[in-house]
């Protein structure tokens, strides 16, 4: 269990979520408290022509985000103040709001801190966001084919059926997703190309959108996995 939620493992010496994912649950409780009494709302599906590590990867930096994502920058989440962390197993993204900017309502009666951000990535494929106003999202980056990708996200609020302040937060997270997909494709096509050479990682000490230091952590951990695997 995590938040509410049954994860299911054949290995029956697996470790438990909480071992596994150390810390992980009480930070998303902190903004999103009511995370367990949530129904899901909303499923809408994002399919990428692109393999499903290039779509993990796209998650793990915000340093195109000012370019790619205006409204998600201008409306959203303060990205001077973003960061990035490595936890065990997981990657842990958190900023706060824009303030009157805000661009979709929010809810303030949480007993949260509803100005926050928080997303955490877990190894290898699964996200849980909470954007601020408490709003819980689940992003699984699925793979269908070496060169596609299924991004399926379900939203959870406390009703099954959406209001109209809630739909508006929908559309305008949904806007986001869309505007990674021509990115990951673009990538996809270029790692076929002649000239493709590998490239150095952008890290900075701050550890901030900029840095490509979680990228770096998911391409180990998915060496690491390719090459422990019998």
């Amino acid at each position: 269990m995590l938040c509410g939620f049954v994860f299911v493992n054949l290995d029956l010496d697996a470790n438990p979520m909480a071992e596994v994912y150390r810390g992980l649950e009480a930070e998303i409780l902190l903004l999103a408290p009511n995370a367990p009494k949530l129904a899901r709302s909303h499923v809408q599906d994002f399919v990428l022509a692109a393999n499903w590590k290039n779509s993990v990867e796209n998650y793990s930096e915000c340093y195109h985000c000012p370019n790619r994502h205006p409204s998600l920058v201008a409306g959203a989440l303060d990205i001077t103040k973003y960061k990035i962390e490595i936890r065990h197993g997981y990657h842990r993204h958190v900023t706060t709001d824009v303030g009157e900017r805000q661009g979709y309502p929010m809810h303030k009666d949480d007993a949260g801190t509803p100005q926050e951000f928080g997303s955490w990535l877990l190894w290898p494929n699964l996200v849980f966001e909470v954007y601020p106003g408490g709003n819980l999202t689940v992003l699984h980056h699925v793979a269908d084919g070496p060169e596609r990708t299924i991004q399926q996200t379900e939203w959870y609020f406390p009703n099954e059926t959406p209001s109209q302040g809630e739909r508006e937060v929908i559309d305008f997270v949904n806007v986001v997703r869309k505007e990674d997909i021509p990115i990951c494709e673009s990538v996809q096509r270029g790692l076929h190309s002649l000239g493709y050479q590998q490239g150095r990682f952008i890290v900075d000490n701050e550890r901030t959108y900029v840095s490509e230091h979680a990228v770096h952590d998911f391409q180990l951990n998915v060496a690491r996995a390719l090459y422990e695997s019998p």
